[in-house]
């Protein structure tokens, strides 16, 4: 199991061995603990197993990719008014818009049969 803080208790589902997948989950939890686990399975993957994390809020979020650093380009009154969180996530890409969905993260080790 993964502690992380204001969150709760990530469970694992399968065995951690490094032929398998390790697979994580958490659902309703908050965005920012969620993300901040999501960072966490990275240095387990760096060690040499994969991570498959699923998740899912109750409450909707704008999660804004690592290098989204204008703000200005947010609504952030809208945002609060609509009660919509804005998180940033560790990975880059666009702000995506997440309410009850689905989401997984896929972490694997440096040179992964799986990464090629």
């Amino acid at each position: 199991m993964l502690t992380v803080p204001d969150s709760g208790t990530l469970f694992i589902i399968s065995e951690l061995r490094q032929d398998s997948l390790a697979i994580w989950r958490s659902w309703g939890g908050e965005p920012e603990s969620d993300l901040l686990a999501e960072e966490g399975l990275l240095s387990l993957a760096a060690r040499g197993a994969p991570q498959l994390f699923t998740f899912g809020w109750n409450a909707p979020a704008l999660v804004l990719g690592y290098g989204q650093r204008d703000l200005a380009l947010i609504d952030l009154e809208a945002c609060s008014r609509c009660s919509i969180r804005v998180v940033r996530r560790c990975s880059g890409g666009t702000g995506v818009l997440q309410g009850r969905d689905l989401n997984l993260s896929l972490a694997l080790p440096h040179g992964h049969a799986w990464a090629s």
